[in-house]
């Protein structure tokens, strides 16, 4: 999922980070209009709670449809799937990640070479490290510098019931 906390790195807006999600909101039919209404609440909170607050990853449930309650619940509920808020930056992990959100992460690389290393990597040859996804996407160095992914994940979203019995 993409980390809303990207957009704001020392307490400023992250540009990078804004044109990775106005990607993802263009590949889920969600205007640049809206995407930048979601991404300027999130860069407002953040200042107000300070860069740096959180404890934990916190669920989006109803996220978009109370920055945009115009917006239609079953788009919203489609973006909110692909959004996460942890309490730190952190970079897309491409070993879990899907072709839309990588997509939107290394615009240079391009729908086929995507879908072609996804493909990979679900049959078991798993990334490595960012030289080998740069490697297998025949991106050139300065691309590969650019891009905001990696191959670890250290924060999860668990969702259960527990039930106690008297």
């Amino acid at each position: 999922a993409f980390n809303l906390r990207n957009l704001v790195q020392e307490g400023r807006p992250e540009p990078a980070a804004l044109a990775t999600l106005l990607r993802l909101c263009a590949r889920q039919g969600v205007g640049a209009e809206e995407c930048t209404a979601i991404s300027n609440y999130v860069v407002s909170r953040l200042a107000e709670a300070g860069a740096g607050a959180g404890v934990g990853p916190l669920p989006l449930d109803g996220f978009v449809g109370t920055v945009l309650p115009q917006m239609e619940p079953a788009r919203a509920a489609a973006l909110e799937r692909r959004l996460v808020m942890l309490p730190m930056p952190t970079l897309l992990n491409a070993n879990t990640t899907d072709a839309a959100l990588l997509a939107s992460a290394i615009p240079a690389a391009g729908d086929a070479r995507i879908t072609a290393l996804l493909a990979e990597r679900d049959q078991g040859r798993w990334l490595l490290n960012t030289g080998d996804i740069a490697h297998r996407l025949q991106l050139t160095q300065e691309q590969m510098y650019a891009m905001q992914v990696g191959i670890h994940s250290e924060w999860f979203i668990a969702r259960g019931q527990v039930q106690a019995e008297d």
